[in-house]
């Protein structure tokens, strides 16, 4: 029972002193990012569709994008076939994406997903403007969209 109290005191403050350690540690990080700025500053893209929408561009590289979209009501694009995955979130409003053979609609906090290559049509599927936040990977580039007519 003795060696059992002793061996559970030790590895409580070895424990102990390990925590204090790796807090400490954190805090000299934590302290020493928070003097770097860390601000993003987007790049404010108005893209001419149907009608004009805008598009704030946070991309830190050519493999990852990452958008604010602002869409007004009516915004649509032309079917197309996207070569990079497209991952999102809607912020308010409601998207509509249009396949071949369904048309989904999302709402706020909805996330959606459209896998690269696939045929879609984008558009503002409700009443109100379309706020959502968009990640591509690999980043948008005109050579990889292709515009059709129809499915």
């Amino acid at each position: 029972m003795h060696k059992f109290l002793f061996a559970s005191l030790l590895s409580t403050t070895l424990m102990g002193c390990v925590i204090a350690i790796d807090i400490n540690d954190r805090e000299e990080s934590a302290s020493t990012l928070s003097k770097l700025d860390k601000r993003v500053v987007p790049e404010v893209l108005k893209i001419q569709d149907n009608v004009e929408r805008t598009m704030l561009d946070y991309s830190p590289s050519d493999e990852l994008g990452i958008y604010k979209m602002v869409a007004p009501i009516d915004w649509t694009e032309p079917v197309r076939s996207i070569a990079f995955d497209i991952r999102g979130i809607i912020i308010s409003g409601t998207l509509g994406l249009e396949f071949e053979n369904e048309t989904l609609t999302f709402e706020a906090n909805d996330g959606f997903f459209i896998p690269r290559n696939t045929k879609v049509r984008i558009h503002n599927a409700g009443a109100e403007p379309l706020h959502m936040v968009e990640v591509f990977t690999p980043n948008y580039k005109p050579s990889l969209v292709i515009d059709f007519e129809a499915f």
